[in-house]
């Protein structure tokens, strides 16, 4: 630690595709970086090949942090072992205090921290950030065998949400000083609804003020279940005209997506934005927020939806911990349920309500970005 600040390595696993859409674990780092302390604490990023990072390049420079990638991609055993060498390469001349996993798979955090570990440099944090319901039975079996490793391995453990982190941890850990969870937080002002923005997104994009607009926001992969999305708004075109969807994010899948719209005849009723800075903005033109996904962590997303007042419908794959207000519900991933509900459903009119309500609970980036300069310091100092 230099002239008392702590360096900090952030690791994420970014993407092994070319097209990179950003992850929600990518806003929630950067958000802490926004707003943590830089006296007292700097960030460092890594990913092993393609990190989106890269959006917020010019910001992180400002706050003199650096990007870096391995460009060693992490699907397959071999090129696991291939970045593990190269990550102790890469640790062998970079120095931290503190290496900091961000990740949702077990084998993945153990073989990052075991490098870390094996560098003898820096103290190792674990972060959890994705739950493992979907996933094979193989994959159940190997993460079963790696789950012991990992709870020995690290010098704190975080988790987005209490339920994500029993399914990483062992119940020793979950239940020792060395975990926490910390919430996903949000600038929450950043996200308090405006009707002028409201206006001038819908101007920007033809849409009257009556019509009704359901917004997404995620990476074009498979977790997100875009292509559910699609059938079930086919089904609501159907019916109703006037109704739009936004979907943010970008992805491997997503050329698959725009041309099964296309080929649906949903053009002009499906808007894809692309990877955007200002999601808070639009927020503000969507009266509907949905997240059909096969599982999550816990998405800070929902705290932004929230945050701007959105009514949100979201998958019975996501954890309940995410219902902050009334403004949630969660429904099977059947596509006639999910049109009948967004067809009959009541929208809330009175959204700046719900900023008041999220100000007040722990999802405040303010107050979270103190916790954590806590919790590396206690990593600093020792835990017992």
């Amino acid at each position: 630690m230099e002239n008392n600040q702590i360096k900090v390595l952030q690791i994420n696993r970014g993407s092994n595709n070319e097209i990179n859409g950003i992850g929600g674990v990518t806003k929630v780092v950067y958000n802490f970086y926004l707003e943590i302390d830089k006296s007292r604490c700097i960030f460092d990023f890594l990913t092993p090949y393609k990190t989106s990072f890269k959006l917020y390049e010019e910001e992180i420079k400002k706050m003199k942090g650096n990007i870096f990638s391995l460009g060693i991609k992490t699907n397959g055993i071999i090129n696991k072992i291939k970045y593990f060498h190269f990550l102790k390469k890469f640790l062998k001349n970079y120095t931290y205090d503190i290496v900091h996993i961000n990740s949702g798979s077990i084998f993945f955090n153990y073989i990052t921290a075991l490098a870390v570990k094996q560098s003898k440099k820096s103290k190792i944090i674990v972060h959890c950030h994705n739950s493992m319901d979907n996933i094979n039975i193989l994959k159940k079996i190997f993460n079963g065998l790696f789950k012991p490793f990992l709870s020995s391995i690290a010098d704190y453990y975080l988790s987005c949400s209490l339920y994500a982190g029993k399914q990483m941890f062992t119940k020793k850990i979950i239940n020792s000083k060395k975990f926490y969870v910390l919430p996903n937080a949000i600038d929450i002002d950043k996200f308090k609804f405006d009707e002028d923005i409201r206006k001038k997104i819908r101007k920007k994009f033809k849409i009257k003020d009556d019509d009704i607009v359901i917004g997404h926001i995620g990476r074009f992969e498979l977790q997100k279940n875009h292509n559910f999305i699609i059938e079930m708004f086919n089904e609501i075109n159907k019916k109703n005209k006037n109704i739009y969807l936004f979907l943010i994010g970008d992805g491997s899948l997503k050329k698959k997506i725009f041309e099964k719209v296309k080929r649906l005849n949903l053009e002009k009723n499906v808007i894809f934005t692309g990877l955007i800075k200002n999601v808070n903005e639009y927020l503000n033109a969507f009266d509907i927020f949905i997240l059909p996904s096969l599982y999550e962590g816990f998405p800070v997303t929902l705290v932004e939806a929230q945050a701007n007042g959105l009514t949100t419908l979201v998958s019975k794959n996501v954890t309940d911990e995410t219902s902050i207000t009334d403004l949630i519900s969660y429904l099977d991933l059947i596509a006639d349920e999910w049109c009948n509900k967004i067809l009959n459903i009541k929208i809330n009119k009175n959204r700046l309500k719900y900023n008041h309500i999220i100000k007040k609970t722990d999802y405040e980036i303010q107050k979270a970005s103190k916790t954590l300069l806590k919790i590396y310091l206690d990593v600093i100092g020792g835990i017992g």
